[in-house]
């Protein structure tokens, strides 16, 4: 397709030229993307976010930023969905000036009352250990939905202040907005940060029974860490006989790494057999098992 629309003379179309550039984002070959924007004979804002965040998804957040300063100098105006694919980047790499200077051309366009613009903002914040900044956004939005305060509580849970991430869960709560999967994701990564278990342990059963939301596999994974990081083996073993999920690598080298921790040879054998089961070639795995080893002599 992209060798017949250079022959028909096509590929001066900027749509076709977009839709390629995204194309070739979605099935992974990001060269082939920047190869296309590189071609192509004029850039529109769409063409600009396309590349923009098909480095994002590829995780190459550095040359997103490089790529939007480029796009500064050429003075195109910005849409929300650049915003969003930028923030995502300035959440990657840790960068708070940009942050800071995307939320002043946030607000100055008007898009700071955009929902998802400052979802991302407040995710972006967080992740930039800027969380008084993520409670200001929160602080004057109209009308928060629940993926909002999530953000929210997420921000405080990287910086593992679990009793921020309460007080932003009870405020919702008292404004009758009912929590989602990823709410309780957060929540239970605040109290591994904080290491307390019983809160942990009790936000874990809320969400399945209070709430009738089941958890998945992450959800699974940052229990069995909070649990592992206190050496609970037996309840470790408990919640994973009644894991409906199929455990992926991450789990399993999150137990393996408690294992390690703790000095459990035993459960670290069987964690070990399951995460090169699920991944072959995942390399911490290994690193994990052979310093259990070494441990154990």
């Amino acid at each position: 397709l992209h060798s017949d629309s250079r022959r028909k003379g096509y590929f001066s179309d900027n749509l076709v030229g977009n839709t390629l550039l995204t194309m070739y984002s979605k099935c992974g070959t990001i060269e082939e993307a920047e190869n296309v924007f590189c071609a192509m004979p004029h850039h529109d804002v769409i063409s600009w976010t396309a590349m923009i965040s098909a480095y994002v998804q590829h995780t190459q957040p550095e040359k997103a930023l490089s790529l939007y300063k480029e796009m500064l100098k050429h003075q195109i105006c910005l849409n929300d969905i650049t915003i969003i694919s930028i923030l995502q980047a300035s959440g990657e790499t840790g960068c708070l000036e940009m942050a800071k200077m995307l939320h002043f051309d946030i607000v100055s366009v008007g898009y700071d009352h955009i929902h998802l613009v400052a979802t991302t903002l407040i995710y972006a914040y967080g992740s930039c250990a800027s969380t008084a900044d993520s409670q200001g956004i929160l602080d004057l939005l109209p009308q928060p939905d629940v993926f909002v305060y999530s953000a929210c509580i997420a921000g405080y849970a990287l910086e593992g202040d679990c009793h921020s991430s309460c007080c932003i869960f009870e405020s919702m709560q008292l404004i009758d907005i009912s929590p989602n999967r990823v709410t309780f994701l957060s929540l239970i990564c605040a109290t591994n940060h904080s290491g307390i278990i019983d809160l942990g342990i009790m936000f874990f059963k809320s969400m399945m029974k209070i709430y009738c939301l089941a958890p998945d596999v992450k959800h699974y994974a940052a229990m069995i860490e909070l649990l592992g990081r206190a050496g609970d083996f037996a309840k470790v073993k408990k919640l994973l006989e009644c894991m409906p999920v199929r455990g992926d690598v991450a789990i399993w080298s999150t137990l393996l790494g408690a294992c390690l921790t703790h000095g459990n040879l035993a459960l670290g054998k069987q964690a070990f057999e399951h995460a090169t089961c699920s991944d072959p070639m995942d390399v911490a795995a290994y690193v994990l098992m052979s310093n259990l080893y070494a441990d154990a002599n």
